[in-house]
């Protein structure tokens, strides 16, 4: 075998041909001598060091005493110039020369790829091509060791400095103003703050769905304005363009405030004096919110009377299917408008048949939120959480509220379903979580009357008897916190006598506080007297006495 074959591959096909040449001066070829193995292991992927590119510089010539000539011996310059072949060879591994080892970027590269250029005789490149080769690697650093450091340096100041980029102008994120000369106009709607930072306000005429009208609130104004999710606010106006695009789609311009007006009717530093919904003092419930008032039915007369509703009470009306709490919610929605303007009266109406929101929407008078039963889960809960959040800020703002929850235990079926809050992995009977009422009982138990001003009521609905154990422990956890109970009789509702309430069952705490004592001892004599007769008879004398005395306060002076 050749002693060619076990020579390692040092230097490509190009050196390998360089070597076996003749000299100039036709001297014959000399014997070569055995070349010693490779005792330096050639270095990996990992400990490749990355070399700065140097500018292109001629290789300098040996001294003459390297250089073969004709006036020495072909075997003579042989046995002298091999060596030093090889030592050079070594000395441009090092400096990165990239003959059949590693490039800058640890990729490994073969001979005859055409990447090399021959050497001389004396093993150098000619300095043309070793001018072209560092030319290139200017051009494109990334191939060699720094080229990844610098890339990561442009892409960290591309992130730091977005807008220094050609591709895009310094005002590429600035909202430009459509018609500059335009006067300004004022926008008003409920605030929804966005995770982003900004904010939009959403109409009651929309049940305060999303929608691209909705005016655009800047992250700057929450610093100079007491701004807080739910709150009605007033904001001066101009319509803007802006400055990129929203979800790929054509830049639209959206009506964006300059200045907050008013929060829930009073000026931003006014409203931010007075006190959050979370620091004020709770009192029991009252004076009493009348019901009665002329050509009213039946039902609102009874509740004055056996189970009264004050300024800040927390009621349950517990009703199986069937018994016509709806249109007892709807009856009280007129008694409390008739009787009190100046009352705040929202509907909040959860997983509801779509008919019965139509219903509402078109003869209640009271700002419906709504949200039907052929929507999803996440629509449930983020209109009950915002409708309360809406009545706490009026009530921060001195106004009285009164909520009329439709229902309570469809809400705590949409908590129980969600992933966020009927997810904790502990499931009570009935497949309910243990946490999914912790959020409906917040919103339950906001209601109060205010020390410093200012009332919620929330009248909740309540199902029992659907047949659902999960219903039953809805009812059961709720039993306890609210201070009026307004229960229907199942067997009263089939007689298709209204209201089918259960007097024995029913009743308010602390009624004496809304009451005359007068009043106060009648009611309590009848409510003795009428409990000796089956419940549906309590209710068929009751409404024959309504029917006969056109006041409470005449029946109730007959009955005394």
């Amino acid at each position: 075998m050749d002693m060619q074959d076990l020579s390692p591959d040092l230097g490509g096909e190009n050196q390998e041909q360089s070597r076996l040449t003749p000299s100039q001066d036709g001297a014959t070829e000399a014997p070569k001598a055995p070349r010693r193995p490779r005792t330096r292991k050639p270095k990996a992927a990992s400990e490749t060091v990355a070399i700065e590119p140097t500018p292109a510089v001629a290789a300098a010539p040996e001294p003459a005493a390297s250089q073969p000539s004709g006036d020495q011996g072909a075997g003579e310059s042989t046995e002298s110039g091999e060596p030093r072949r090889r030592k050079r060879r070594r000395r441009r591994r090092g400096r990165g020369g990239n003959r059949g080892g590693e490039n800058g970027d640890g990729v490994q590269t073969t001979a005859g790829d055409g990447n090399e250029a021959p050497a001389t005789e004396d093993g150098q490149q000619q300095p043309q091509q070793q001018s072209q080769q560092q030319q290139q690697q200017h051009r494109h650093p990334q191939k060699h060791g720094r080229g990844r450091q610098q890339q990561r340096h442009q892409h960290q100041q591309q992130h730091q400095h977005p807008h220094n980029n050609g591709a895009q102008s310094d005002a590429a994120d600035i909202d430009e103003l459509v018609e500059p000369d335009a006067p300004a106009f004022e926008r008003s709607g409920v605030l929804e703050i966005l995770p982003s930072g900004e904010g939009r306000l959403r109409a009651f005429k929309d049940g305060l769905v999303a929608t691209d009208e909705d005016t655009i609130i800047p992250r700057e104004l929450f610093s100079v304005a007491p701004l807080r999710s739910a709150q009605f606010v007033v904001a001066e106006c101009r319509m803007r363009l802006p400055g990129r695009r929203r979800h790929g789609g054509p830049r639209v311009p959206r009506a964006t405030a300059d200045r907050i007006v008013s929060i829930e009717g009073l000026e931003p530093a006014v409203y931010g004096a007075r006190k959050p919904f979370a620091e004020l003092t709770a009192l029991d419930p009252q004076p009493r919110l009348t019901l009665e008032h002329r050509g009213c039915p039946p039902a609102c007369r009874l509740i004055d009377l056996f189970c009264p509703i004050g300024y800040g009470t927390r009621g349950l009306i517990v009703a199986p299917p069937k018994a016509g709490k709806t249109i007892l919610l709807q009856n009280l929605a007129f008694g409390i408008k008739q009787n009190h303007p100046e009352v705040e009266l929202i509907a909040l109406l959860i997983d509801e048949r779509p008919e019965e929101v139509t219903d509402f929407k078109r003869n209640v008078p009271a700002h419906v939120i709504a949200s039907s039963n052929d929507q999803d889960i996440e629509r449930h809960l983020a209109l009950g959480i915002l409708a309360i959040e809406r009545a706490k800020r009026m009530v921060e703002a001195g106004k009285d509220v009164v909520v009329l929850l439709d229902s309570l235990t469809r809400l705590g079926r949409a908590f129980n379903n969600s992933r966020k809050y009927g997810s904790s992995g502990r499931t009570m009977s009935g497949g309910l979580d243990s946490r999914a009422l912790e959020v409906p009982k917040q919103l339950f138990g906001a209601a109060r009357k205010c020390e410093e001003g200012g009332s919620l009521t929330i009248i909740a609905t309540c199902l029992v008897d659907t047949g659902s154990r999960a219903d039953q422990i809805i009812f059961e956890e709720f039993k306890g916190t609210g201070n009026m109970e307004l229960i229907l009789d199942r067997t009263i509702a089939e007689r298709r006598i209204f209201p089918a309430i259960n007097l024995a069952a029913s009743g308010t705490r602390k009624e004496h506080l809304l009451m005359g004592d007068n009043e106060f001892k009648t009611v309590t004599a009848l409510r003795r007297r009428l409990l000796a007769a089956p419940p549906p008879m309590q209710i068929e004398q009751l409404l024959g006495a309504v029917k006969r005395y056109e006041t409470n306060e005449l029946m109730v002076g007959g009955a005394s």
